[in-house]
């Protein structure tokens, strides 16, 4: 197959402040709520904080026109446990949707 080099990139976690305004950049006048709110803190905590990840979630909201609500709530319901399987769903279900 030949002598390929692979190259490991390192993707280090963004401040809470920074992810949550990554997460709902786009979003609809509901975010101001508070449950709101506390829902984008706990989402991108779900995701450890990284950057791919919560660019996903944010583009899958913005296309399904779901809440931060919605879509945590969504998540939860597949979810098995840590940030790696939160970021692997998050990136199933945005593949899923691109493929409709």
């Amino acid at each position: 197959l030949g002598n390929h080099h692979v190259s490991k990139i390192s993707v280090e976690p963004i401040d809470k402040t920074t992810a949550v305004t990554m997460l709902t950049n786009n979003l609809y006048d509901a975010f101001v709520t508070d449950s709101e709110s506390d829902a984008a803190k706990e989402t991108v905590k779900l995701f450890g904080y990284l950057p791919l990840a919560i660019v996903t979630a944010n583009s899958q909201m913005v296309a399904e026109t779901l809440t931060v609500s919605e879509y945590l709530e969504d998540m939860n319901a597949g979810l098995d446990g840590g940030v790696h399987d939160a970021v692997s769903l998050a990136l199933k279900k945005a593949l899923a949707y691109a493929d409709k």
